[in-house]
C-alpha cells in the first residue's frame, strides 16, 4: 500500500469501494498458497472446458442492468474469469429503459438489489433527460 501511495495516484472509487486493498500483509508463503489453490480451481474449469468439448460459454456478466462508471460495489459473475486469467468481454445489449422501472420497493431481493437497482434509475434519467 505504502508503495501505491507513493504513486500520488487516486485509488479507483470501485476498487476502494470493494475493498480490494484492504487487509493484512502477506507473506511469501501465504502468496504462493494461494497461488496453489488458484491452479487447482484452474485445473477443475481446465477439465470441465474438455469434458463438455467447449469453445465458449455466454453468460450475464451481473444480474442487473450497468450501472453507472465506477459506481460498481460488487463481485460480478465474471470474477472467476479475471481468478483464472480466462480471455473473456462484455456485450453491452440495451440500455435501462421505462420497462426495467419497478413499481414499490417489495419487488426487491435485498438491499444490495435495491441499491444496484438506485443505480440503474441513475442511468435511466440521466439517458432521458439527454435525449
Amino acid at each position: 500500500m505504502d508503495l501505491i501511495h507513493s504513486t500520488g495516484e487516486p485509488l479507483i472509487p470501485s476498487v476502494e469501494k470493494l475493498g480490494l486493498l484492504a487487509g493484512s500483509p502477506k507473506t511469501m508463503g501465504e502468496y504462493f498458497e494461494l497461488n496453489r489453490k488458484r491452479q487447482d480451481i484452474a485445473l477443475v474449469y481446465s477439465k470441465f472446458w474438455i469434458d463438455n468439448n467447449l469453445d465458449a460459454l455466454i453468460m450475464p456478466p451481473a444480474p442487473h442492468t450497468a450501472v453507472p462508471e465506477n459506481a460498481w460495489a460488487v463481485p460480478s459473475y465474471t470474477a472467476i474469469w479475471n481468478l483464472l486469467d480466462y480471455p473473456s468481454i462484455v456485450l453491452p445489449t440495451g440500455a435501462v429503459n421505462e420497462m426495467d422501472i419497478l413499481e414499490g420497493t417489495e419487488d426487491f431481493y435485498s438491499e444490495n438489489d435495491k441499491e444496484v437497482y438506485k443505480l440503474c434509475m441513475m442511468v435511466f434519467e440521466t439517458k432521458a433527460r439527454t435525449c
